[in-house]
């Protein structure tokens, strides 16, 4: 008798652990995947500020790029304004190019305060998560807003 009294602690014992373990686990799983996607959330924010801030205020990696030599690209000219050239140039850099230099699928976009489009590259999102940056800029003469989103599939 008391052999199985002891059995049946034991048995209650291990039931009543699993009960707090088995939840516990499922919680800690559900944390564990929701900081990772916080993180590549964050990442992917921080790419887009990077990105933006480069077509918008520098001449891009190296200076004078062309769409074999770009390692990133900028929009500025010698000046302050944008550059034509560059903004063609980033127009006829193949989209594969793009994405491997930026890290995500992307949408590119600079229209004038009118609305009116000037430059489109990229594509629509097909995510939910997406980050996205705009910048303004100078184009001939006239305030630019330059639009970027990013996001993985």
């Amino acid at each position: 008798m008391k052999g199985q009294i002891w059995s049946m602690d034991f048995v209650a014992s291990v039931v009543i652990l699993a009960l707090v373990l088995v939840p516990a686990l499922f919680l800690w799983q559900d944390i564990s995947s929701n900081a990772g996607e916080q993180k590549k959330i964050l990442d992917m924010e921080q790419r887009v500020l990077e990105i933006s801030d480069a077509l918008a205020n520098t001449q891009g990696s190296p200076e004078n790029w062309t769409n074999e030599t770009v390692a990133l690209p900028g929009l500025k000219g010698s000046g302050v304004s944008l550059s034509g050239q560059k903004i063609s140039m980033l127009n006829e850099t193949s989209y594969q190019r793009l994405k491997n230099i930026f890290g995500y699928d992307f949408y590119i976009s600079i229209k004038d305060v009118n609305g009116t489009l000037i430059m489109e590259k990229g594509k629509a999102p097909a995510s939910e998560t997406v980050a996205i940056s705009k910048r303004a800029a100078i184009y001939n003469n006239r305030i630019v807003s330059i639009e970027i989103l990013l996001w993985t599939q």
